[in-house]
Formats: structure tokens, sequence, C-alpha cells
């Protein structure tokens, strides 16, 4: 079809086949353009497609998460100020068993214990707040 669409062929035989390479390689030079240009929007599309979804769920966790923490800092106020405590500590400020053994003055096998009621009682109360963990 190119061959058809130019205006001006040679009229010498021995510059046919010249003119003919010529026309065959600006075509393939406009395919490869035209497909790089198609493979860039469709590339641009698909990075702005994924950028809205991203956008979208970030927005969503971002409300969950919120909701979540206010289910977890309900649930820790339901808890004694003791399992509370020792909760926030580990949790929070990450002490060692040892060092909340030294700061409350009681046994590492102790506090193993006590750590163990106060995650089962705020785990209690979360399941009754209808909180599931992934």
């Amino acid at each position: 079809m190119a061959v058809l669409r130019q205006n001006s062929r040679p009229t010498v035989s021995a510059k046919v086949a010249p003119w003919l390479y010529r026309v065959a390689v600006r075509q393939v030079i406009n395919f490869r353009r035209r497909s790089g240009r198609q493979q860039q929007l469709m590339r641009s599309v698909a990075v702005s497609t994924a950028h809205e979804q991203t956008a979208a769920a970030t927005s969503r966790d971002w409300v969950v998460a919120s909701e979540d923490h206010e289910t977890v800092v309900m649930a820790l106020g339901e808890l004694s100020p003791d399992d509370r405590e020792i909760l926030l500590l580990k949790y929070t400020e990450d002490w060692t068993y040892r060092q909340l053994a030294n700061h409350l003055g009681l046994k590492v096998k102790t506090i193993e214990h006590r750590l163990m009621k106060a995650r089962r009682a705020l785990r209690r109360r979360l399941h009754e707040r209808g909180f599931e963990a992934d």
C-alpha cells in the first residue's frame, strides 16, 4: 500500500530497487515508532490506573486501620490497670521480660504468666467487639 501511495516513483528501472528498499525501511521505522507509542500509552494508562487503585486502597486501609486502632484502645481501656500496664510496656516500649520483672519487682515466670493472661483478656474483649485479626 505504501508503494501505491507514493507520488514520485522512479522511471528508470535501475532506481526501482533502492527506492523500494527506502520505502520498506520507512515502513519499518514508522511501524516501530507507532508500536512504541502504543506501548508507552498502555504503560502510562496501567501506571495511572494502578496509582488510582493504590490511592483508593491506601485510603480504605487508613480508615480500616483507624477503626481497628480505636477498637484496640477501647478494649485496652476495659482491662485492669495491671494488665494494661504490662501490655503497653511490652508492646509499645519493647521491654523484655527481665526489664518488666525488674520494674514490677516480680519473677520472669510471673511476668510470662501475667502477659499470657493479659493477652487472653485483650483478645476476649476484641472478639466481643467483633474485631477479627488477619
